[in-house]
């Protein structure tokens, strides 16, 4: 380059940039900072094409707002203002309201927004004279905006943290397994397994939290259930054990079935392996071969939200068709506070009512004509914990304790869930039943504290059994318990089933638990064998 060259860019710059200074971008930042910044404090739990939808909406928002200022105003530089000063009420409501709990300020906060739109008037019909300065103000925010972004999102990037949804990963149709014997519909037992989330162990309750639940123990034996009192997780994560009890298979096993269907599984093996699995998985396969109707009740939890296998999906909260991370970033916004046309409904509210919602649909779908496999992920006693234990809604200032009392409260009102579901089961369900109850894994630990409930690179004995033991009941219709034992581990669970009732020759597997060192290690499967007791 030539020092003529040099010379004529810099005028042309020296032309652009006081141009540049005077244009209101600052509105377009504002309005997509929110949809980067949610995405960067979710890195490890959404990909790119989440980003891509969510920062369509808000464009969207901002395409609309700052035309519609445009028109009423004539101004681009006052426009852009009343565009900015939009994005901040609408994307910054919700964040507030989370950062404020368990004080409830939403009345209040409506209260400022609306002094802080009056205010905002005022400035764009008396102040004209002042926006030029208020433009750049605002841009050189937006600047330090897009600099904050870089910091987080770029060493992410560079590591391989930030995931990209592969839609062309083939995933083998899970081939039912084929049994000795023909069963008519009519011979098939329906089958319930109701999974309630991070509900402890026997010895956990006893042990660590000085508490006896002798009272459910009491009843399944009145009721003819097999107790499995030592029974323990597969892995201590939600999505990890189910994919194991669901497929009946331990993980490396899935992950090579993958592998021989051609598939490259990156780094990422939940993304790649586990939840692919656990979605479209071996045992609802099986059951639909023998003509089942397969209902789901699912949680806001992502990879239990919905199946496309099932006959019927039933879910509490239409956000819940978007995906985890979409509707969570909606929840960000002041629409959370109109969802489902309950006014000031916050995200605790949501998790008892939608666990609500699943039990109030149970009753239904036990009269429904089987055969039938009923699957359903309860957040109960999962945090947090908002319910006490007659299911009574807390008052909002209880609903952020984290303790064993806590705990134990919402424990109890599960235990008056699982009673009352058993109960109607097996008194009006006009055929056999087969009923699981049974948790994914130990609660996040309330005595031996981990940094990282998923990462055991600083645990001890107690935190491993903390997160590890596990409530396991099963109940037979013909009440023959000969091949189960109490150590028995949800990878067995329908293996057993499947060999005793369908003819299947499904050899049990040494019951293991397998714990993670560190993240790394968590996503790529170099899992760590325990003995749980």
């Amino acid at each position: 380059m030539t020092l003529k060259d040099c010379y004529n860019e810099h005028i042309v710059m020296k032309k652009i940039l006081p141009v540049l200074g005077k244009l209101p971008w600052h509105a377009l930042v504002f309005t997509l900072y929110p949809a980067f910044f949610y995405f960067a404090i979710n890195i490890d739990e959404s990909d790119i094409t989440q980003l891509m939808l969510i920062s369509l909406f808000s464009l969207v928002i901002f395409v609309i707002v700052f035309i519609m200022g445009w028109l009423f105003i004539r101004d681009i530089q006052r426009a852009g203002f009343l565009t900015t000063i939009f994005a901040i009420i609408f994307f910054s409501h919700g964040h507030i309201i989370e950062a404020f709990q368990p004080i409830p300020i939403q009345t209040i906060l409506f209260v400022f927004w609306g002094v802080v739109l009056v205010g905002s008037l005022i400035l764009l019909v008396k102040y004209k004279q002042i926006f030029p300065v208020i433009t750049r103000t605002f841009n050189v925010i937006g600047i330090t905006l897009i600099f904050s972004l870089v910091v987080t999102v770029v060493p992410n990037l560079s590591r391989g943290s930030i995931k990209v949804r592969t839609p062309l990963l083939v995933i083998p149709t899970p081939t039912p397994v084929q049994s000795n014997i023909q069963k008519s519909k009519d011979e098939l037992p329906d089958i319930y397994y109701f999974i309630f989330d991070r509900y402890a162990g026997d010895k956990t309750l006893k042990e660590m939290y000085s508490y006896d639940n002798q009272k459910l123990t009491d009843f399944f034996k009145d009721r003819g259930f097999y107790f499995l009192s030592d029974s323990h997780t597969n892995y201590p994560r939600t999505s990890y054990s189910l994919a194991t009890s669901l497929n009946m298979e331990y993980l490396p096993t899935l992950k090579k079935q993958l592998e021989e269907s051609g598939n490259e599984l990156g780094n990422n093996f939940e993304n790649t392996v586990v939840i692919p699995m656990l979605t479209d998985n071996r045992v609802v396969h099986t059951l639909r071969s023998f003509g089942y109707e397969y209902y789901h009740l699912g949680s806001w939890y992502e990879p239990t939200k919905a199946s496309s296998n099932a006959s019927d999906n039933l879910m509490f909260d239409p956000v819940q068709q978007l995906d985890g991370f979409t509707g969570g970033f909606i929840y960000t916004t002041i629409l959370s506070s109109f969802i489902n046309n309950i006014a000031l409904l916050d995200r605790v509210d949501l998790h008892i009512r939608s666990q609500q919602y699943a039990f109030s649909e149970l009753p239904e779908l036990v009269t429904k004509k089987g055969p039938k496999f009923v699957f359903a992920h309860i957040l109960v006693p999962h945090e947090p914990y908002v319910s006490d234990a007659n299911c009574n809604v807390k008052p909002l200032i209880e609903r952020y304790e984290n303790t064993v009392s806590a705990y134990i409260e919402q424990l109890k009102c599960g235990n008056q869930q699982i009673m009352s579901e058993v109960d109607r089961i097996l008194s009006q369900t006009d055929r056999e039943p087969i009923i699981i109850i049974q948790s994914d894994e130990g609660p996040n630990p309330l005595v031996s504290k981990m940094k990282n409930m998923y990462t055991f690179d600083q645990s001890n004995t107690d935190s491993i059994h903390e997160r590890t033991r596990i409530l396991n009941a099963i109940y037979f219709p013909d009440q023959d318990y000969a091949q189960l034992y109490s150590t028995l581990t949800p990878v067995n669970t329908f293996r057993l089933i499947f060999s005793q009732y369908f003819g299947m020759n499904l050899p049990l597997y040494p019951d293991e638990t397998y714990i993670f060192q560190s993240e790394a290690d968590f996503l790529q499967f170099n899992f760590v064998k325990v003995d749980p007791e």
